[in-house]
């Protein structure tokens, strides 16, 4: 049910957002729910994984964007497949023309990340979806963990959490 209330109270915003994109504006995107912890967003997930960007697809005018992200190590959950695909809000809406959260920029090749998903069983492009809130993944940059966006869980250093630390956090919840 709470996933379903987000979707829902997201979409006029998000419409609105786009149509303000188009005329030059910046897009800005609320979180209904943010998880308090990480204790909560990972008994959420299905898997949590930490891998990387393989290849990036945007989908002219459907404002999104499907990463193909290889699997380096399964934090929770069993190893799915090698490689996964990931959709993350934002990409072409017109040629030539990006939209993506000033909060949660969109993924590059290469990035390595630290994902906590939900598995997707209502699309063939796409085997998993983010659990909702703007803390659901991470970068690793330098063997340091940071939020992917702009909001930084209370346990997070804003200075990087080493990223084996994090990890071993992360598995002593389940």
């Amino acid at each position: 049910m709470r996933n379903e209330y987000k979707a829902t109270v997201m979409i006029v915003p998000i419409l609105f957002g786009l149509f303000y994109a188009g005329l030059g504006a910046g897009i800005q995107i609320s979180w209904v729910y943010p998880y308090d912890n990480f204790t909560e967003m990972y008994e959420d997930s299905d898997i949590v994984i930490r891998g990387v960007v393989r290849e990036s697809h945007q989908s002219l005018f459907k404002w999104e964007t499907t990463h193909q992200v290889t699997i380096l190590e399964m934090i929770k959950g069993e190893k799915p497949a090698h490689i996964i695909s990931v959709p993350q809000k934002g990409g072409q809406y017109l040629p030539g023309k990006i939209v993506e959260s000033s909060s949660f920029p969109l993924y590059h090749k290469g990035d390595e990340l630290i994902l906590f998903l939900k598995s997707s069983s209502k699309s063939h492009e796409v085997n998993y979806y983010y659990v909702s809130g703007p803390q659901r993944s991470y970068k690793v940059l330098n063997d340091k963990v940071y939020p992917s966006g702009t909001y930084y869980m209370p346990q997070m250093n804003s200075n990087g959490t080493d990223t084996s630390t994090f990890i071993e956090y992360l598995k002593t919840i389940g």
